[in-house]
């Protein structure tokens, strides 16, 4: 029957619009007070899953979504690193302004979307983002079988997992890109995965506070 992974993205951040917006992979940015309300509303909907254990990225972004769903669930929190965002290197922080600028030539590359070995200076390529992202879950998974779990991670994540599925170049990394603190679905079984429900950000609509989407 294989493992039905709930992939969560974390809630919106600070500085998520532009022009303070900043290339946050490892970057350790803090959710918004519109973020930590979302990650509540995230928290209650998940009280109704029958879930058996909760994963998070150790970044305080995800962390700190993983801990509103730890309150309401009364699941304790497993961090795992292979869940982190892309490594961005020596850029980390950097106001993408500022970025694309300076990094005019990374910057082109990085929008065709088609080097799998791109890297910005000193950071993860796709593909190794990839690889790291697919045996993540596939290790969560495996302590798992048959039962639900949920996962907060980052865009970046759920994106390079849907790119497996779909057979998409690791760069790809616009094609599927959920909104902050949404629920993506999958069912995974011997590393072969199905999409069951893609950036469900139904549950927000309660509170009315979503915003505009950022980068990771």
């Amino acid at each position: 029957m294989g493992t039905t992974l709930l992939l969560l993205r974390h809630a919106q951040t600070e500085g998520h619009e532009e022009p303070l917006q900043r290339l946050s992979g490892w970057y350790d940015v803090e959710l918004s007070q519109a973020g930590r309300a979302q990650a509540a509303l995230l928290a209650r909907r998940l009280r109704h899953e029958n879930l058996a254990a909760l994963y998070s990225s150790p970044l305080r972004r995800a962390a700190d979504t993983a801990t509103e769903i730890e309150k309401h669930t009364g699941l304790p929190v497993t961090y795992s690193a292979m869940l982190k965002e892309i490594s961005c290197g020596e850029l980390e922080g950097e106001l993408l302004d500022d970025v694309r600028h300076r990094y005019r030539e990374h910057w082109e590359r990085n929008l065709t979307q088609q080097d799998p070995d791109f890297r910005w200076p000193g950071g993860e390529s796709y593909s190794e983002f990839r690889a790291r992202s697919l045996n993540g879950i596939a290790q969560i998974a495996g302590r798992h079988n048959t039962q639900c779990v949920a996962v907060v991670t980052h865009a970046g994540v759920i994106s390079q997992i849907l790119g497996h599925i779909h057979c998409l170049n690791p760069a790809r990394w616009e094609s599927f890109r959920p909104g902050p603190a949404s629920m993506t679905v999958i069912g995974w079984h011997n590393r072969c995965a199905t999409l069951l429900r893609f950036d469900d950000r139904t549950h927000l609509h309660a509170g009315s506070v979503m915003r505009k989407e950022h980068r990771p």
